[in-house]
């Protein structure tokens, strides 16, 4: 936690009432974290391009369940020879009642030398994209446009991308017109 103000305050008697719910840590809309989720994970410089989604027949980690694959290139832009941990957070449609993007994968690539690159690939499965539905008692397939970010941290996204499951047509990016 950033300040005093960020954690939960401990009693001496009695229950401890966690209300917050999903919004914990890095999902927190109120929360301020030192450091963000994921924060730290490299020591040089990267840069992100390209995000894009592709077709999951070629990722052999997924099998049938997959829903959607991912491609972004990451480049060294530093000065040292490193590796990249590029993460992928998912906002939900409404319906997924998720409080902010959710961490749902994360690649470290190879080392990579000042100006080389990796075309990473993140494979969401058929339950990365669904929500605990209360009412039915079990996991629901959420449909609608979500979200993509890829980046270095839960604070940190280099790369947006939307897109749409279920028969929708994806909201516009404000960013791309």
């Amino acid at each position: 936690p950033e300040s005093e103000a960020d954690t939960i305050a401990p009693v001496e008697v009695g229950d401890v009432v966690y209300s917050e719910g999903l919004e914990t840590s890095y999902r927190s809309g109120r929360f301020k974290a030192a450091y963000p989720f994921g924060h730290g994970l490299t020591f040089t410089e990267f840069h992100y391009s390209g995000l894009t989604n592709i077709s999951c027949t070629a990722h052999e980690s997924c099998g049938d369940d997959c829903a959607m694959c991912l491609q972004v290139r990451v480049q060294n832009a530093g000065q040292a020879a490193a590796k990249a941990v590029p993460q992928l957070y998912l906002e939900f449609p409404p319906e997924a009642g998720a409080p902010s993007a959710l961490l749902k994968g994360f690649h470290k690539t190879a080392v990579l030398q000042p100006g080389g690159y990796e075309v990473v690939t993140l494979a969401l499965k058929a339950r990365d994209v669904s929500f605990y539905d209360v009412a039915s008692r079990g996991f629901k397939a959420a449909t609608g446009t979500f979200r993509a970010h890829v980046g270095e941290s839960s604070a940190d996204w280099r790369q947006t991308l939307r897109f749409c499951i279920g028969g929708c047509t994806p909201e516009p990016s404000p960013w791309m017109q």
